[in-house]
């Protein structure tokens, strides 16, 4: 993935100060650090040549995603960086906002127009994306915060840099307005005074205040101030590293997005500053507060004389700068980049590459996961859960009583009652949770549909299967099991679920407010489900009313392996109401088992019981014995293990293709109706093909806009085998290492490791 950046603020550059560039350039090579190639342009003559020559290395470096980092120094005429968003020189656009409250009222319109047409939005704070938010509600679902980190190195554990008792820095951009005239002030009062403290002022004069900054100079030219102007961020940062304290008089208050508190709280120092209407509460245990420079001296003389305090807060300091680290910060964007709006596939006719993809819901390996899905399966009972679920979810929702967040999560609940990809998919989510409360107890209510998946899932205490073709009993069941601090429901439509929701007795129930399902009513949170960003996104988004967030993905891992790992599993069958638009066709199938037999590989056909008659006629049509029919042998777990040992798995939009994905195998996944960027396989072992050229017609799985798969059929034999060979390394008439160690009759001997 090829990320531009567009900040015109080079790094550390004092005709240009802006810490925006050095942000921009830190984001840059942590991502790198991720494999990701990137470019920052932040030099920039914005006049007509220069902007034309901008336009054209923008082209010509063939980015994915245009970054746009808003507002920064360099952007003098600020309508034309406006008019890049509007007409963007790649695919996709993601803004970040590093200033809103303050930003000009003319920047503010800016800011709201380039929203509109950017497919991501990220703030540097909780209390700038509010202000925005307040202004443009309509960018909620779109918008997310991601915190800066300091642009100056943090000491490694352990660092036993001798520092000076009595040094007091100010750090940041010489301007007005930044604080610095109150800590001349200071200066002056512990010199009149008589206090032992020494003073360094460390910075770079805003280009446009040179003459404030000599003014300075020379109103302290008697003062006891060591001035470090224009450093190198190495030497900024052995300059903090042996200093004791600080002093960062912030007019507006401290906050999270100042790249300079950042910096010395993570260098160790004791700091005083101010507190504002942006200061995040976490804060008041890392600093000392002072609303004056008098009291800010008072402040200093007590974190001398109490070591123990200054102990504490630096400790506190410490961590609270460090779990803002550039690492957890790349990873937060790269979450972002990932959302499959941002990644769709190429359509030439060579398999694409895709980091992170994916979809749910289709047949396990054993049985045909329609047979037991209550929203799928029967005409009946998707009528029944429409027409009768939603009055009777809004008549709950009449009754709902108002509930806060819970201060603590012992125990908490997820609903999952179907889908055997979307189930995988919530490993991510659990991750997350388990992340965050490594001693809570959680448990899963699945349906018949899934339960296999969902007791592959790890970091979960218990699973629960609910009889969901009986109401009432799955009600009971999910009560008898006692009180819970919060319960996450993952359906995004079914009304079953939300009524089963209403069941249970929690604290905290969170679901999906899904466009057109009228089924929000019951929870006592309801999270816009988006039809534009990948189904782990959405889930996560659940989680964000507690507090939760992370960067986890799906993941399944089951011990033991196949002795025998050269084959390649194929699952050719679908699931779903519209699985035939995500067929593939048997011609071509039998074409590419044929070609696969002939490099020399074994082929193991999976799919359910049902599926077991198709299987056989391609076998029979493709007449090689290297072939093997196991459609309907296998449990869920047997299947995970099939995938888990093969060279490659290739298959079609459904339930294996997610748990091979989240198994990490190789695997190439073929896409037509849904869109492989809202439900691809979440893995960098997949290659996604796709095809389709007007756009999804499958989102949450009933929906259809046509009646013909000519998308999945536009995917030709050919190019799948040109990647296949890639990937597997071998040639059509030379067999792989070794021969084959297992055939088409002990298939059967599979069945003593289920």
């Amino acid at each position: 993935m090829r990320i531009a950046f567009l900040v015109d603020s080079p790094p550390s550059d004092i005709s240009n100060a802006c810490g925006v560039g050095d942000y921009t350039h830190q984001l840059s090579r942590s991502l790198q650090n991720n494999s990701l190639q990137t470019r920052v342009f932040d030099r920039i003559e914005w006049n007509k040549r220069g902007t034309i020559g901008l336009i054209r290395e923008l082209k010509a470096s063939s980015p994915d995603i245009l970054h746009l980092q808003y507002p920064t120094i360099g952007y003098i005429r600020s309508f034309l960086v406006p008019l890049i968003a509007l007409f963007p020189p790649a695919p996709h656009v993601v803004l970040t906002v590093h200033e809103f409250t303050p930003a000009h009222p003319v920047r503010k319109i800016l800011i709201g127009l380039m929203a509109r047409h950017a497919g991501d939005i990220i703030f540097t704070s909780d209390f700038e994306r509010r202000a925005f938010l307040t202004r443009h509600p309509e960018h909620e679902e779109i918008s997310r915060v991601i915190p800066i980190g300091s642009n100056i190195d943090l000491p490694a554990d352990g660092d036993t840099t001798e520092r000076d008792a009595a040094s007091v820095v100010y750090f940041g951009l010489i301007r007005p307005e930044k604080g610095i005239e109150d800590f001349i002030d200071l200066v002056k009062l512990s010199t009149g005074q008589g206090r032992r403290f020494r003073f360094r002022i460390v910075g770079t004069p805003h280009p446009n205040q040179i003459s404030y900054y000599k003014g300075l100079r020379e109103e302290t030219a008697r003062l006891p101030i060591q001035w470090d102007v224009g450093c190198p961020a190495d030497e900024v940062a052995q300059i903090l590293r042996g200093s004791t304290f600080a002093y960062l008089p912030f007019p507006d208050g401290a906050s999270d997005r100042r790249g300079s508190l950042l910096a010395v709280l993570g260098n160790g120092l004791a700091t005083v500053t101010t507190s504002g209407t942006q200061t995040p509460p976490e804060l008041a245990q890392a600093v000392s507060f002072a609303s004056s420079p008098a009291e800010a001296l008072r402040e200093l003389d007590g974190l001398s004389n109490s070591p123990f305090e200054k102990s504490s807060k630096v400790e506190s300091a410490v961590r609270f700068a460090r779990a803002r680290s550039w690492d957890d910060i790349a990873a937060s964007h790269l979450s972002e980049y990932e959302r499959m709006r941002y990644i769709k596939p190429d359509t030439s006719t060579v398999g694409v590459r895709c980091s992170h993809l994916r979809e749910p819901r289709v047949k396990s390996g054993m049985q045909s996961e329609d047979r037991f899905h209550p929203e799928r399966a029967s005409t009946l009972l998707r009528f029944s859960d429409k027409y009768l679920g939603i009055p009777i979810a809004f008549l709950i929702g009449l009754m709902k009583k108002k509930a806060n967040v819970p201060e603590n999560l012992e125990r908490i609940a997820l609903l999952k009652t179907a889908a055997i990809g979307d189930t995988i998919l919530t490993s991510a989510v659990i991750r997350d949770i388990r992340d965050r409360y490594p001693k809570s107890e959680i448990v899963m209510f699945a349906g018949s549909s899934n339960i296999e998946a969902a007791e592959m899932l790890e970091g979960l205490n218990k699973v629960i299967e609910l009889p969901i073709r009986n109401p009432f009993a799955s009600g009971r069941l999910i009560r008898s099991e006692g009180e819970f601090d919060a319960l996450i429901e993952f359906g995004p439509w079914p009304r079953i679920d939300a009524i089963l929701t209403s069941f249970a007795r929690a604290k905290y129930k969170i679901g999906f407010k899904t466009k057109g399902q009228f089924r929000h009513y019951v929870y006592s949170v309801a999270v816009p489900h988006s039809s534009y960003t990948h189904e782990v996104f959405n889930f996560k988004k659940l989680l964000r009313p507690l507090g939760i967030s992370g960067a986890n993905l799906p993941n399944i891992s089951i011990e033991g392996e196949f002795e025998d790992s050269n084959y390649v599993v194929v699952h050719m069958f679908p699931g779903g109401s519209r699985s035939y638009l995500k067929e593939w066709g048997e011609d071509n199938w039998i074409a590419l088992v044929g070609s696969l037999a002939r490099l020399g590989l074994k082929v193991y056909l999976t799919g359910a019981k049902s599926d077991g008659k198709r299987a056989m006629r391609i076998k029979d049509e493709v007449g090689s014995e290297k072939v093997v029919v196991t459609a309907g042998m296998f449990s869920l777990r047997g299947t995970a293990l099939l995938l888990k040992s093969s060279k490659l798995v290739i298959s079609v939009d459904t339930g294996v293709m997610h748990l091979a994905s989240a198994l990490g195998c190789n695997l190439i996944a073929l896409h037509g109706p849904s869109s492989p960027w809202r439900w691809g396989p979440l893995s960098d072992n997949a290659t996604v093909f796709y095809r389709n050229r007007i756009g999804p017609c499958i989102d949450l799985g009933f929906e259809s806009r046509c009646g013909i798969n000519r998308c999945m059929n536009e995917i030709t034999v050919e190019e799948v085998m040109e990647k296949t060979r890639s990937l597997v390394g071998m040639h059509e008439g030379r067999d792989s290492e070794g021969p084959c160690r297992t055939s088409d009759k002990d298939a059967e001997k599979f069945e003593g490791h289920f």
